[in-house]
């Protein structure tokens, strides 16, 4: 039986071509009388990973424990076994004690002599190129990481996740994605507002579909994450990198002002839902809602807190919303015509999202519970453990299948009365019968833009005046007495 040799071939990255150092060490042992050769090529790097994540010299010592006939290793160079003096060491010791030779063509040496005693000049040779292989593969990480850091400072992609709202543009520079960008900007006004939380949040972009998580719940950790990245500003890293911004500095610092009123617990649980939060504003800034009245805490010119402006919560609801009723009772002009029909084609929008979505969500509970019931059945899952997760599994299909009725029937609905009102001589709904909170508000953020108050920050003061902005861009202002309970057009 002939004798056999190995041929260990190794470059770092899947780019490099392994051909020209296998043939030449072929060549070598073709020159010393081998003729069954065989060859190992790998693509791996040789200072991240440790001997035993190395494929190829797994299976090398494999092929030797295996196949006595094996008798020697060939390497194009010392460094192509291992840039770490530790791994080369090993495979020494290894090679020594199956008595396989090991010749290395760059520089040349033969490592063992006849009787597999360690040749003392090769030795010598072997620990000098062992100790330049690491310094090589140190000195390449590090002019790696250096072209990286250059290249990241001019904007450059240089891997990893990229935030949300930007995208990887030509010559692999980071942009703005000015779709997503939208949907920052958005983020931070309705937050900042307080017309939604930030789970109310999580909840919309989830069931759009724009946000991918296991469930809103998680997805709620997205938005608090985007919410406190001053990077949207401009603002540098830890590299000096700057994207270009999204955001004002002034808008991220009203969030985080926000974020600290939150965690303080100053936003109170109300028992009903509040109609106008989130479009209510006062000369200082929006207005929020707090026990039972909608109010704004004005501060001295020390900084420290001072009074607040306030207006009581229930009465500003219920005569707003009756001078929606009282205006949806006549005929509606062509440019508010227009204006609803505009609001309502953005629902319809925000709907089909919210339905698709919700497809690929059915299709992803499918692959998961059909994932879950396999281990059980192949025992690679205890029972308990996995009727839980099939329980969580129908829990959210359940919720998913009542989410996409909903939101079939408000698009059934919207897309009646966008006939209705596209023919040309519709009129608003009955709005005068709706009772329930929730469709109320659907209806105030539709037909109004803003509410402004307009009174002292004073705790005594009942009057002052209210400016309804409407969506078609008719702006009307009010006389209002919430003692005496009066409301009134201003003439």
């Amino acid at each position: 039986m002939k004798d056999k040799c190995i041929i260990l071939s190794r470059v770092s990255t899947i780019v490099q071509d392994l051909n020209q150092q296998t043939e030449e060490v072929k060549k070598q042992a073709l020159a010393d009388g081998y003729t069954e050769i065989i060859i190992i090529e790998d693509k791996e790097s040789a200072v991240k990973l440790d001997e035993e994540s190395r494929l190829g010299l797994s299976k090398l010592k494999s092929l030797i424990i295996a196949d006595k006939t094996i008798k020697c290793v060939y390497a194009y160079e010392l460094s192509r076994i291992g840039r770490r003096p530790e791994v080369n060491y090993s495979i020494r010791d290894f090679l020594k004690d199956n008595k396989v030779q090991l010749i290395v063509l760059k520089p040349y040496i033969k490592l063992f002599n006849d009787d597999f005693s360690v040749n003392e000049t090769s030795n010598m040779i072997f620990s000098i190129f062992n100790s330049l292989a690491e310094n090589e593969g140190y000195l390449r990480k590090e002019r790696t990481s250096r072209g990286r850091k250059a290249a990241k400072l001019k904007g450059r992609y240089i891997g990893g996740p990229v935030m949300t709202g930007y995208k990887i543009g030509e010559g692999k520079m980071i942009e703005i994605d000015q779709e997503k960008a939208e949907i920052v900007r958005n983020i931070f006004a309705w937050y900042i507002s307080g017309e939604k939380s930030t789970r109310q949040i999580a909840k919309e972009l989830y069931e759009m579909g724009i946000i991918k998580a296991q469930h809103y719940k998680s997805a709620a950790g997205c938005i608090i994450h985007i919410l406190r990245n001053k990077r949207y500003t401009g603002a540098p890293d830890k590299d000096g990198v700057c994207y270009e911004p999204i955001i004002s500095e002034e808008i991220w610092n009203r969030a985080q002002i926000k974020i600290k009123e939150n965690i303080k617990g100053h936003r109170k649980m109300v028992k009903y839902n509040v109609l106008l939060r989130g479009i209510i504003k006062c000369k200082h800034g929006n207005m929020t809602n707090r026990k039972s009245v909608y109010s704004y805490l004005c501060t001295k010119t020390d900084g420290s807190p001072g009074t607040f402006v306030n207006i009581d919560q229930k009465f500003l609801d219920n005569v707003v919303w009756k001078e929606l009723v009282n205006r949806a009772e006549g005929q509606m002009g062509e440019e508010r015509r227009e204006s609803t029909l505009r609001n309502i084609e953005r629902e319809l929008f925000v709907l089909d999202e919210k339905i698709a979505a919700s497809a690929s969500k059915f299709l992803m509970l499918e692959k998961k519970e059909e994932k879950v019931n396999r281990r059980i059945i192949e025992g690679k899952m205890k029972e308990d453990i996995g009727d839980n997760l099939l329980q969580e599994i129908y829990d959210q299909r359940c919720q998913l299948e009542e989410d996409t009725r909903k939101w079939k029937l408000d698009k059934a609905n919207l897309l009646t009365y966008r006939v209705f009102l596209s023919s040309g001589v519709g009129s608003f709904l009955n709005y005068s019968d709706i009772t329930d909170d929730e469709e109320k508000i659907k209806i105030i953020r539709r037909e109004i833009k803003q509410v402004f108050v307009d009174k002292e920050p004073q705790r005594a003061v009942h009057h002052g005046t209210v400016t309804i902005t409407w969506s078609d861009g008719v702006v009307e202002t009010y006389l209002y007495n919430s003692h005496k309970k009066t409301f009134s057009k201003k003439e």
